[in-house]
């Protein structure tokens, strides 16, 4: 049950810095089992999508190639899984709130090859009108900075929405304008094996760093808005009419 994995003191180090771990969430088998679902998805599917949906390392655009998945909860199981499943249950527990599935994701780093991750506020791309949200990150592989694991800027979730510009990143696409606004707050590099959980503020500033091991990394993550919560329209289509013209450019 969420009882025994959200404490009190987790709850009070999540809203005090943006970000926690869940150490042992899921077996390695579990993991690996849900591992094998996405790909064997994947496989069969990845075609089907196109534009900002999903991205590959390179221009062959083949299942060994993806390099990030924005549309898994289009998979009856894993949408499933996202509503009924312990990773709700925490997404409710630190939403204090009826949690609502945005979007369920894979990013991959290649062995030697992922470019890290520009930094950012997930909540800059949802355009939730009271910028409330979370990210449920779920490590299919052991992570850490060598080969390309996820950083904090821990409190920045309690500054608002930083002013961002187009990254011309595949798979995120926007980073903030001014980075040395940051450094100001301390800024953390979370370890985590397997099976392991991470949980970030969608106001949290955060990005990771490149792959230069000799094996993959592979997050699976489910972004929550409250069920309460509307989207801002306006500041949607201005976000989308921004994002269509970097994609249309970046495959020139």
């Amino acid at each position: 049950m969420v009882k025994t994995i959200v404490t009190k003191q987790d709850l009070k180090n999540y809203k005090e810095n943006g970000w926690i771990v869940f150490k042992k969430v899921f077996k390695k088998n579990e993991i690996q089992k849900y591992k094998n679902n996405i790909f064997k998805y994947l496989k069969t599917n990845h075609k089907k999508f196109k534009g900002r949906n999903i991205n590959y390392f390179d221009n062959k655009k083949t299942f060994s190639e993806i390099s990030s998945f924005h549309k898994l909860q289009e998979n009856k199981k894993i949408k499933k899984f996202s509503e009924s499943s312990v990773v709700s249950l925490i997404a409710k527990k630190l939403l204090n709130k009826k949690p609502d599935l945005r979007a369920s994701e894979l990013f991959i780093k290649k062995r030697g090859a992922g470019k890290p991750t520009p930094i950012h506020q997930d909540a800059y791309y949802w355009n939730v009108k009271n910028n409330e949200g979370l990210t449920v990150w779920i490590a299919l592989t052991d992570s850490n900075k060598k080969n390309g694991s996820v950083f904090y800027f821990d409190k920045s979730h309690k500054c608002g929405v930083f002013k961002h510009k187009s990254s011309f990143v595949k798979g995120s696409s926007q980073k903030i304008m001014n980075e040395t606004m940051l450094n100001k707050f301390s800024k953390s590099t979370p370890n985590v094996k397997k099976g392991d959980v991470i949980v970030h503020n969608s106001l949290s500033v955060h990005g990771s760093f490149k792959n230069i091991s000799n094996r993959r990394r592979i997050g699976w993550t489910f972004c929550y808005k409250p069920k309460s919560s509307p989207y801002d329209i306006k500041r949607t289509k201005k976000f989308e009419k921004k994002l269509f013209h970097q994609i249309k450019l970046r495959e020139k």
